[in-house]
């Protein structure tokens, strides 16, 4: 389902995951929804695709530790690298 958050959401519940990676929209972001996270890593090479045609080099790296995931997205802009901090923490409240 790509590129449609919605059924990626669903995904990811009926997985039952904290952290999904998905792709093929050649689009570099992250979402949070519903106590999980989304990343999207983009295109490392900045292909075209149908959705996006001025498309960005992008990458992400995942640090993770315990309950927290820290992203660093990485996209080439202006022939300049841009780096972004995302945090996700999981709710570990007891229930």
């Amino acid at each position: 389902p790509w590129g449609d958050h919605k059924a990626i959401e669903l995904l990811a519940r009926q997985l039952d995951v904290d952290v999904m990676v998905t792709g093929h929209t050649h689009v570099c972001e992250t979402l949070q929804s519903e106590g999980r996270f989304y990343v999207n890593p983009g295109s490392i090479t900045g292909a075209m695709s149908p959705l996006n045609i001025e498309p960005i080099p992008s990458f992400a790296l995942l640090d993770v530790q315990s309950n927290a995931l820290v992203t660093y997205l990485y996209r080439l802009i202006d022939n300049q690298v841009k780096v972004d901090r995302v945090q996700f923490t999981k709710n570990t409240a007891a229930s």
